[in-house]
């Protein structure tokens, strides 16, 4: 049961997260890395991906990717998720597959688990950008933000549509994964940026 300092601080979060909505922004949140299933664990709380009016982002990942494997959809090990806090699924990468063989994909080498991961754009030094490897929720959330920003694009830009209209938009150009409707997973669907592009 959360203190009272704690319910005040849950309060807090959600009058902003409201008040972002209410002044037109779609606010996407990573669900966590604790892999727990919130459905079940109700003494645990995940902000701001349960704060008000937020979207959670479960993670997916492939295990053994550069080894042949296909299954891009698959719950990520560490992923929260579950009803009670998960909206949609994007891909987030996992460490999963076992072992320390090494593995060559064009000009880099590294553990094979390492392709499982996403890569990202990264500041590695106070001068330098680049790209690396990495794994989790806060992987997979700026994939939704990214699908929201191509339909607000298509739409107008910014201020073109309604958080609630994105969030609409969002779910109607999801692949439906996992079991039919709302799930446990991918909630409302694993987002899909060609279909958000060409078809919403």
């Amino acid at each position: 049961e959360p203190e009272k300092g704690d319910k005040a601080f849950l309060k807090v979060l959600d009058r902003a997260t409201t008040f972002a909505d209410k002044h037109g922004v779609l606010v996407i949140a990573a669900a966590g890395n604790e892999g727990l299933n919130f459905d079940q664990a109700k003494t645990f709380v995940s902000v701001p991906a349960q704060s008000a009016r937020v979207l959670a982002v479960s993670a997916t990942a492939p295990v053994g990717f550069a080894l042949g494997a296909t299954n891009f959809t698959r719950l990520a090990s560490y992923s929260n998720f579950g009803k009670a806090i998960v909206d949609f699924a994007a891909p987030g990468g996992d460490a999963a597959l076992p072992g320390d063989d090494l593995c060559t994909i064009a000009p880099i080498t590294v553990p094979c688990f390492v392709f499982d991961f996403v890569l990202s754009p990264a500041t590695l030094a106070p001068d330098n950008t680049g790209y690396f490897f990495a794994a989790g929720t806060s992987q997979a959330t700026p994939h939704v933000a990214g699908v929201a920003a191509l339909i607000l694009a298509k739409h107008g830009g910014s201020g073109s549509m309604k958080p609630d209209q994105l969030k609409a938009a969002l779910l109607q150009s999801s692949d439906d994964d996992g079991k039919p409707g709302f799930d446990a997973v991918y909630g409302h669907g694993f987002v899909n940026a060609l279909k958000a592009w060409s078809e919403v």
